[in-house]
């Protein structure tokens, strides 16, 4: 049994760095089709420039309610923004 266990636990912890690294790829998309600079998208969701650019890079990832904020504006789930589904 414990084998499972720690198979599950690798599996979640590859699909959480996948996420991440989709989060990244996902944001930046939604933000060009929006035709946004990284500047105007933190001013409308009421953070920096240099965070957005720290998402893009997939140098850090936002806080949840920065996420449901990014899902709000971009009228997206947070399953879509981090990649567990297609938007």
């Amino acid at each position: 049994m414990k084998n499972k266990r720690i198979s599950r636990a690798d599996a979640v912890t590859r699909r959480t760095s996948a996420a991440k690294n989709k989060f990244a790829d996902v944001i930046k998309q939604l933000r060009c089709e929006a035709e946004l600079k990284q500047s105007e998208l933190a001013a409308a969701i009421g953070t920096t420039q240099r965070k957005v650019s720290y998402w893009e890079n997939g140098k850090v990832e936002p806080d949840l309610d920065t996420l449901i904020a990014l899902a709000l504006f971009f009228n997206v789930s947070t399953d879509e923004l981090v990649g567990l589904k297609e938007y």
